[in-house]
């Protein structure tokens, strides 16, 4: 390699060492339609998700679910998918639509 190439090439390292090393990703910025993939992969039968709002890394979804033990198990699945961090449930509320009994929850993750 020429002295000016060796010098352009340190330069551009220097600049953005993480999209330059071998074998290493760039951060990928996450959307809204990977993250709303990624969250219907786990979500069991009867778990609607109606709203994913993502903002940076932080995500809030909001769905219903035909009882407390499947949202609870939508959670678990969530936190043990290794996608998601700190998943919490932010509100839960049963309620009726129409005549169907369902439970209105809010839930708070980071994406990892």
């Amino acid at each position: 390699m020429q002295p000016m190439q060796r010098l352009a090439m340190t330069m551009i390292l220097a600049m953005a060492p993480g999209a330059f090393v071998h074998g290493a990703e760039a951060a990928a910025t996450p959307t809204q339609e990977s993250t709303t993939a990624l969250i219907a992969g786990q979500k069991p039968e009867g778990i609607e998700v109606e709203r994913v709002a993502v903002e940076g890394k932080s995500v809030t979804v909001t769905g219903t679910g035909t009882s407390n033990a499947l949202i609870s198990t939508f959670l678990r699945n969530l936190d043990s998918s290794g996608h998601f961090a700190g998943v919490e449930l932010v509100s839960i509320l049963a309620t009726t639509r129409g005549a169907n009994h369902v439970v209105e929850y809010q839930l708070y993750l980071k994406i990892k």
